[in-house]
């Protein structure tokens, strides 16, 4: 093999931030009632970059919510918010996934908003039904 010279990265960009990421994982159990809820959070903060003064948000939370004794109850909740913002305006984006099981399927339900200053310029939602089965065949081929 060649030798190779070490890697080099770019500098940082430069940025002035305004708030840290709000990351924390939490759980809460319910033992007397067999619950329990996952709260994990992620993000990038809010920030601006100061080469093209483009201000930027993004930030999300989950609750992923199992009980005990039925795992066909899993349910997971995830929201996130972009932001992109300077003198010319403001664009937004917010979309909301919620994920359940029954017996038989897998439950997809999705929201996506997306805002230009104060106008909705898009939404859209979806409701999908995966059937359990296919989830079967996947894991038996692992």
């Amino acid at each position: 093999m060649e030798n190779v010279a070490p890697t080099v990265s770019a500098p940082p960009i430069a940025k002035e931030v305004h708030e840290e990421a709000d990351g924390f994982w939490r759980i809460i159990e319910d033992a007397a009632n067999g619950t329990m809820e996952r709260h994990p959070a992620d993000g990038g903060g809010h920030f601006t970059l100061r080469e093209n003064d483009l201000t930027i948000y993004k930030q999300g939370y989950e609750c992923h919510c199992p009980t005990h004794d039925a795992p066909a109850s899993v349910g997971r909740e995830v929201e996130w918010e972009y932001r992109m913002e300077r003198d010319e305006g403001l664009v937004f984006t917010h979309p909301h996934t919620q994920l359940t099981a029954d017996k038989d399927d897998v439950i997809v339900k999705v929201c996506m908003t997306a805002w230009e200053g104060e106008e909705v310029v898009h939404s859209e939602e979806w409701n999908e039904r995966i059937p359990a089965t296919l989830f079967d065949r996947a894991s038996s081929r692992m």
